[in-house]
């Protein structure tokens, strides 16, 4: 992780810029409040955390998708809506009113926090492998959709790694790995879900 100063004498908060951090839930975890787009899985990861967020949904999406992404939060009081408008004064003035708003209201924050308990799934890929698997059981092992693939598929039942909102699924055995080391995590990843 590459972390430095952001050296603006005058901002109006005191701040670090990261440039890549690829530990996320460690983070969330140490954070009172956070600013984010809204994707559904950020969402379900602030939920799920129990992070207060303001959410700026990315505005340029055909069908706003991300607005209703972050308005389930709202909806149950876990988050605030500020919009990504164009006119970048306007944009910071809205943002700074909320953040200042809710950096100075703990009560506020900790209301939040729990509210994102109403709205998380935590066992969410957990809770989907566990049906395909089921699925998979009461079906005899996944339907090939041509002689090809019935031929091609040696892995019946199918094998499930679920890691951290993601979920893998391998029906066949593939006989080109681009990754040696994803195909050593089938056998050995702690969190694979295998039926012989």
């Amino acid at each position: 992780m590459c972390i430095r100063d952001s050296g603006d004498e005058g901002a109006r908060i005191r701040h670090k810029v990261v440039s890549y951090y690829d530990r996320m839930p460690d983070l969330l975890a140490a954070a009172d409040l956070l600013v984010g787009r809204s994707g559904a899985v950020s969402v379900a990861e602030y939920a799920v955390a129990g992070v207060p967020s303001i959410c700026m949904p990315y505005p340029h999406h055909k069908d706003r998708h991300q607005y209703l992404n972050a308005g389930k939060l709202v909806e149950v009081g876990a988050a605030v809506i500020v919009d990504d408008v164009s006119d970048a004064d306007d944009r910071a003035a809205w943002l700074w009113e909320e953040l200042e708003s809710l950096l100075r209201d703990d009560v506020t924050r900790s209301e939040m926090a729990a509210a994102c308990k109403l709205v998380a799934k935590p066992n969410a890929a957990s809770d989907i492998a566990e049906r395909l698997i089921a699925l998979a059981e009461r079906s005899g092992g996944w339907p090939a959709r041509s002689h090809r693939q019935a031929s091609a598929c040696r892995c019946h039942p199918p094998e499930i790694i679920v890691c951290q909102s993601t979920i893998l699924v391998r029906v066949a055995a593939k006989s080109t790995i681009l990754n040696p080391d994803a195909h050593r995590d089938w056998g050995c990843h702690p969190t694979l879900h295998r039926r012989e």
